[in-house]
């Protein structure tokens, strides 16, 4: 009985809140207690990764809603419709940054961060159209009427200023919608499917509350919205934190990388994306590229390795499931000297749910390289013909796969015979083994690559 009467007077404040006193009151403490969540929410995801866009953008959409709820606590709470105009002036910047982070936000995650800088400024033009127009007048709001004990929200009826207002906004979000469903189709990955389900779901549960609240229940009771919208917000949000949780949506990151037990390996070890973007590379990698982590991370994997091309064709195939890993050796770029020779293996790196979420690159420096090519004055053409020949090609093969002429490989090999001071491969083998040349490969394919040289 005493259920239902706790039920009974709600319902009596939600539906007449002009004799409800304490309504603004709770509404207020929810302002609050948003606020604070989105500021920790945001805080969060930004430290995880700083680097990624979209780490970035999805801090600036909740930074904006934690301001848009910090003004909407002083609303609730103003005694007077001067008050409430002051706030709603100073607090409206907040939303129309939002919907353009959340657009912003939802098409970087459906382009897998790729460059479209002239497409993110025409998303803002209409965000910095309001805004200024938000000096002059209130956009969307041409009046505030106290209701009993909450303040209303007189929509501007002309098109320039409430419902170009409108259009804006619900015309946003309808396009994170169809991002998010596109995402869904397009994506093989079962945990970014969920995740792009979860976004949409989680987005039609907020649209379809906030359009009960502020549009259907005004017009056909006697309710009166306060315009709750930034605490709404509150279960996309939810939705979000969900798909971390379940599906690590936004949490798949360097930093929870063993970064320690990485760099205390004596192998190099470099984590790629799905877009075969660096993610992290411990200290061995960084020794034998000599720069700082900071060039590499989030760069992508031609900052790293000259033969970047054809290893990214490769892990497309791995990708699609043709093998499961391949071996190679590969030349790590050095700015300050000469390439390092790399005995590399790839290998795809899987979620529980078998999904692909990165490619993982050991590989161990072939260190008697420099000093086989420095004391024998080996060029670096000539290095890959020796490579060719530990692989067991024949001549014919070394010139297909080197694109020049056959006469020209032999003409190689006899310099490169001469140097050495050997009449034949067999001896040549021999004279390698001295030198610890031959590739430690345990991959299902093995490949050699060409170098770019002149």
């Amino acid at each position: 009985m005493g259920i239902i009467q706790v039920n009974s007077i709600f319902i009596y404040m939600f539906f007449q809140p002009e004799k409800g006193t304490c309504y603004m009151h709770i509404l207020a403490f929810m302002a609050v207690v948003a606020t604070i969540t989105y500021l920790v929410f945001g805080g969060y995801i930004l430290l995880l990764d700083i680097r990624s866009r979209l780490h970035r953008l999805f801090f600036y959409m909740t930074f904006a809603l934690a301001f848009w709820a910090f003004c909407a606590f002083w609303v609730y709470e103003a005694p007077s419709a001067e008050t409430v105009r002051q706030w709603v002036k100073i607090s409206f910047p907040a939303p129309v940054l939002f919907y353009a982070f959340a657009f912003h936000f939802s098409i970087v995650l459906f382009r897998s961060d790729r460059q479209a800088s002239w497409l993110y400024c025409l998303i803002y033009i209409p965000a910095v159209y309001f805004t200024l127009l938000n000096f002059t007048s209130y956009t969307m709001y041409s009046g505030f009427i106290r209701y009993g004990s909450i303040w209303t929200f007189e929509i501007a009826n002309d098109f320039a200023r409430g419902r170009s207002f409108i259009l804006y906004y619900v015309g946003y979000l309808v396009a994170c919608l169809v991002l998010f469903l596109i995402r869904r189709r397009r994506v093989e990955s079962y945990r970014e499917k969920m995740q792009s389900m979860v976004l949409f779901c989680s987005l039609i549960i907020t649209l379809t509350i906030a359009s009960l609240e502020g549009v259907i229940l005004p017009e056909f009771t006697s309710y009166r919205s306060p315009q709750p919208a930034p605490i709404f917000l509150m279960i996309w949000m939810g939705g979000i934190l969900f798909s971390m949780v379940r599906y690590r949506f936004l949490t798949i990151s360097h930093a929870m990388v063993g970064e320690d037990l990485a760099d205390n390996i004596s192998n190099a070890i470099v984590l790629l994306d799905n877009e075969a973007r660096i993610i992290t590379i411990n200290k061995k990698g960084l020794a034998l590229a000599d720069g700082p982590k900071e060039a590499f991370i989030h760069a992508p994997l031609s900052s790293l390795l000259e033969e970047h091309e054809k290893i990214i064709g490769e892990i497309d195939g791995m990708r699609r499931g043709e093998f499961r890993s391949f071996a190679c050796r590969v030349h790590v770029k050095n700015g300050k000297s000469a390439s390092t020779l790399l005995d590399a293996r790839f290998s795809m790196v899987k979620d529980h749910f078998g999904d692909p979420i990165g490619v993982m690159l050991i590989g161990r420096e072939v260190k008697e390289s420099r000093q086989f090519k420095s004391r024998y004055k080996i060029t670096d053409r000539e290095e890959e013909i020796v490579q060719h020949i530990i692989s067991g090609q024949p001549t014919k093969k070394i010139a297909s796969d080197l694109n020049v002429a056959e006469r020209t490989v032999k003409a190689h090999i006899t310099n490169i015979y001469n140097k050495l001071g050997v009449g034949n491969r067999m001896q040549l083998l021999n004279l390698i083994k001295e030198y610890d040349l031959f590739p430690e490969h345990s991959a299902e394919k093995t490949l050699i690559f060409t170098r770019n040289l002149t």
